[in-house]
């Protein structure tokens, strides 16, 4: 399968912009630096048609999403919020559409791609965009 490129365990080697783009969340100063900072691990897997994402951060914080392609699902934002999620594939590239069930503000658009062997996220809020960067375990 085309996606089977993103499985495996990633793990963040740098971001551009992503204080600016947390700001957006109104996020408090000291948040906003651990987040920007943060070297979080990241593993994908897929039985059938069901995908599965875990985020390991600092702390001993893990947290495991769960999806189909192209099916809505609720789920929570690394800080806890309600979101309603849809991840879809184009080009080769997960898109992901994150609705804040109580701040339409706090909508959240997402492109995950693997560019020269190395996962590029690019996280879009309120028009302010940041990338994080992944390299393959």
């Amino acid at each position: 399968m085309e996606m089977d490129k993103f499985l495996g365990r990633w793990e963040v080697t740098g971001t551009e912009n992503m204080e600016e783009m947390l700001k957006s969340f109104d996020m408090e100063e000291d948040k906003r630096k651990m987040y920007s900072n943060m070297k979080f691990l990241m593993e994908y897997k897929r039985e059938g048609d069901e995908w599965e994402y875990t985020v390991d951060m600092p702390h001993g914080v893990t947290k495991t999403f769960k999806f189909r392609i192209g099916e809505s699902y609720d789920s929570t934002t690394l800080d806890g919020r309600p979101i309603l999620s849809c991840i879809k594939i184009d080009n080769g590239k997960f898109v992901e559409v994150h609705k804040d069930k109580e701040n339409p503000q706090l909508n959240a658009d997402m492109v995950r791609e693997i560019v020269n062997g190395e996962l590029v996220v690019t996280a879009t809020v309120n028009g302010i965009s940041s990338i994080t960067r992944h390299k393959r375990l």
